[in-house]
């Protein structure tokens, strides 16, 4: 039997074409800094592969036209690339596998990431010099997520009075502060 050029095509495309597209869909849907090289790589994209094709085989080769599998492998991958990553982030997974003594990684590397994950949040930093800035961080805010430049950028900026009420600075746009500055960074409820 010979092997043409659309079976081969179909084959290594069943093989390694999931396990990208699933790969793809966990790190852009959590902060994982996976750094997986060589052929322990090629091994993760495998299994992810053959998982895809365990868990979705009856729907991809129901149909004969090998272009539908194809558009099929493509659709099934990203299903299940989105629905891994979402259980990457459930906390209810990670408590499972790390019962089972599964090696259970935070899908979020840094507790940096994971504070300024969340959406709007009033904060107190603390800077190196003892003075203490309060201010908001929301939509129009920034907190650098790579490595050595975990910089900050504070929406709005506000006074504490004797009382701990706060009140808008005006004519001030943000508050700018490198990291090398903040000794501690506390969320204000």
């Amino acid at each position: 039997m010979e092997t043409t050029d659309p079976q081969m095509l179909m084959t290594l495309a069943t093989l390694l074409l999931p396990g990208v597209i699933i790969d793809y869909c966990i790190r852009q849907t959590s902060s994982t800094n996976l750094n997986e090289t060589g052929s322990y790589r090629i091994f993760y994209l495998a299994a992810f592969s053959m998982l895809n094709n365990l868990c979705w085989y009856d729907v991809i080769y129901y149909c004969s036209n090998q272009y539908v599998q194809y558009g099929l492998l493509i659709l099934t991958s990203l299903v299940t690339g989105l629905v891994l990553a979402r259980l990457n982030k459930a906390t209810a997974f990670r408590w499972i596998a790390q019962k089972l003594k599964f090696t259970a990684k935070h899908p979020i590397p840094t507790a940096w990431e994971y504070m300024f994950g969340q959406s709007v949040m009033y904060l107190a930093v603390k800077l190196k010099n003892g003075e203490v800035y309060y201010g908001l961080y929301g939509p129009d805010s920034l907190a650098g997520d790579r490595l050595g430049y975990f910089d900050l950028f504070l929406e709005k900026i506000y006074q504490r009075d004797e009382n701990g009420n706060w009140t808008p600075i005006k004519n001030i746009g943000g508050l700018y502060i490198p990291h090398s500055e903040i000794q501690s960074i506390r969320v204000v409820k």
